[in-house]
């Protein structure tokens, strides 16, 4: 039996959740493309005044770091990765920032993170809470990291609609994923413990989550 994809291609849809080697690096670039005007849309909505430690809850090529460090040099910026092949993109790409001592990068993953009670003021989880092992347990993880007032960002550029169903099920059934609707993705984080406000763009099917502790 097969699924219709040569094994390169397999291979390929393969690295998007944990990228590996040459094909890793080569998904990573084409990842920091494609998701540039999402990041854009997401770093215009949310109010950042009062953040200063930030966690990238699967940083991947570390993109949104150095996006957030030419922001504000008042961040102190982390990105984490359950690939080796994205830790070692991550700190090439921030590596300014890393000189400066205002970003660091480490492996890890989202079920058991690596950091003290209390430690970030924001976490973000861009296009990646669909290759969470347990998203219930992997938002528990990130309420714990979390400091009294701190926000959780979640950021995906598909969610579950009638409208995009052929789409997502391509994308669904290619790399082993399922897109959650924003009431299940609400419903989820609230069960966290997250005061959970919901955003959509119905017209590019992108939603955000803002999960408050």
């Amino acid at each position: 039996m097969t699924d219709g994809h040569s094994p390169p291609m397999r291979g390929l849809f393969n690295s998007i959740g944990h990228p590996r080697g040459l094909t890793g690096r080569f998904v990573l670039h084409k990842m920091v493309k494609g998701h540039g005007p999402l990041l854009r849309w997401v770093l215009e909505i949310i109010d950042l005044k009062s953040v200063t430690r930030i966690l990238d809850v699967g940083c991947g090529r570390g993109e949104s770091l150095r996006m957030l460090g030419n922001m504000s040099s008042k961040f102190e910026l982390t990105g984490l990765d359950i690939s080796d092949t994205s830790v070692a993109s991550a700190k090439r790409n921030c590596r300014n920032l890393i000189s400066m001592d205002r970003c660091r990068i480490v492996q890890g993953e989202v079920d058991t993170l690596p950091f003290d009670d209390n430690q970030f003021n924001m976490v973000l989880a861009i296009e990646t809470y669909f290759f969470w092992p347990d998203l219930g347990h992997g938002l528990d993880e990130i309420h714990r990291v979390l400091t009294p007032g701190g926000r959780f960002i979640l950021v995906s550029e598909a969610y579950d609609h009638p409208a995009f169903k052929e789409r997502n099920g391509l994308w669904e059934k290619r790399c082993d994923i399922r897109f959650l609707g924003p009431e299940e993705i609400e419903a989820t984080m609230i069960g966290s413990g997250f005061d959970t406000e919901i955003m959509v763009d119905e017209e590019r099917n992108w939603i955000l989550a803002i999960g408050r502790v």
